[in-house]
């Protein structure tokens, strides 16, 4: 399904019923690898091109995974962390160039289903799960990863954020914190996390789109399934002219 900013409207199916992969780009230049395929089940490696209207088959993933997280374009994206077919949590990231995968650097920390943003050279991720559940950032150059030293807030799994923010504006919003659902949303400037407006539901296996101004969180699970849609708007400083008298 699309959306064009009011309502959501069918858009191309994908080949092949797919959970829990990474995805990112945009409406008419997206990619998701690796995923779950339901029958026969199985963890895959590969990839596919979304052009805003049809699904074609892209570059695969040299190691199969689920619950891993995307960052960059369809052209210069990378996929970082999840879990393999043992159900071990990794740390490896490919990167994508539009049409095959190379190497990139590994995660600092280990991790899966974690909210991710920014491009292939300015990438980062936080929260997810590392067998415990994980408030940590760590953020990309394009080579290696480093841990920053400003956690989230709220240590959550299953976050979701605003996927095409940039490594030093995002917005993370619900997941689950290791015993329920939250509704907590969090604002990223590059230095700091900052609570902000949380969610009208705590909301968990979800989607995020967006940027750190302009979020989207849709569907999932709050705490049953859930087809709700929410939009998110970054508070912005107002200066005013006050007269003293």
């Amino acid at each position: 399904e699309e959306y064009n900013g009011t309502s959501w409207g069918s858009g191309g199916n994908i080949p092949t019923a797919l959970g829990s992969g990474g995805s990112l780009g945009t409406l008419t230049a997206g990619f998701g690898a690796g995923a779950y395929r339901f029958s026969p089940a199985a963890r895959l490696s590969d990839g596919y091109e979304y052009d805003g209207s049809s699904w074609t088959s892209g570059g695969s993933l040299s190691t199969q995974r689920i619950n891993s997280a995307g960052f960059g374009t369809q052209t210069a994206g990378a996929i970082s962390g999840g879990s393999n077919p043992g159900n071990s949590i990794i740390g490896n990231t490919e990167e994508y160039d539009g049409s095959s995968f190379t190497s990139g650097g590994a995660l600092a920390t280990a991790v899966r289903n974690m909210g991710s943003a920014g491009t292939q050279t300015a990438g980062i991720i936080f929260g997810g799960t590392t067998g415990s559940v994980s408030a940590v950032t760590q953020t990309y150059d394009g080579s290696s990863f480093t841990s920053n030293p400003a956690n989230m807030n709220t240590a959550r799994v299953s976050v979701k954020s605003g996927l095409n923010g940039s490594q030093t504006s995002t917005v993370a919003f619900g997941g689950n914190t290791g015993s329920a659902g939250t509704a907590a949303t969090e604002d990223w400037n590059g230095t700091a996390w900052t609570n902000s407006t949380n969610l009208p539901a705590a909301t968990q296996s979800h989607g995020g789109a967006g940027t750190g101004a302009a979020g989207l969180s849709f569907m999932g699970q709050a705490p049953g399934d859930t087809a709700a849609t929410y939009e998110y708007s970054e508070a912005a400083a107002e200066t005013k002219s006050i007269t003293v008298s």
